[in-house]
């Protein structure tokens, strides 16, 4: 009965350590992912939380599965193991979740409404430079003689009006 019941947990704690080792290995994958520009800055977010959310609570239960397998010796050693496995697997967890949920659609939507933001600034600064060089043109036509707006040559050539752009 104990040995098929050590067998059992040996198994489990054998699989779950597998899944956590996979959720390692998946995280390590997506750094030069990104490095390279394979994949752009959600998508490694996501590939990256994603498999590092795969590794805390399969690592909680190989510890518990190592727990219940060591020796009454060893026992006080393995249970603050499995309490700091507790406050890893918390942390962790509650992390990742909300990076998943609020990092790449905080991104996305951000992306969205700043390349929105950057035309319209762009827009304004060209009607912007639009109505200066008209407002400067209709000022100088009519300007008096002796004021320097009043001066016969167009604006933008010489009177340091040039486009910035």
């Amino acid at each position: 009965m104990i040995k098929t019941q050590n067998n059992r947990i040996n198994k489990i704690g054998f699989w779950a350590a597998f899944v956590a080792l996979v959720g390692a290995v998946g995280y390590i994958v997506s750094v030069p992912l990104q490095i390279l520009n394979v994949v752009n800055y959600v998508q490694d977010s996501i590939i990256a939380f994603g498999f590092s959310l795969i590794i805390p609570a399969p690592f909680l239960v190989a510890m518990l599965a190592l727990h219940s397998t060591v020796s009454e010796e060893k026992k006080f050693w393995t249970h603050a193991a499995v309490v700091f496995a507790v406050i890893y697997t918390t942390y962790c967890t509650l992390n990742y979740v909300v990076q998943l949920t609020t990092v790449p659609t905080g991104y996305a939507t951000s992306e969205s409404r700043g390349e929105k933001a950057l035309k319209n600034e762009q827009k304004q600064q060209k009607c912007g430079y639009l109505r200066e060089n008209s407002l400067f043109a209709d000022v100088g036509r009519s300007g008096s003689k002796g004021s320097p707006m009043g001066q016969s040559h167009p604006v933008g050539e010489g009177s340091g009006l040039e486009n910035p752009l």
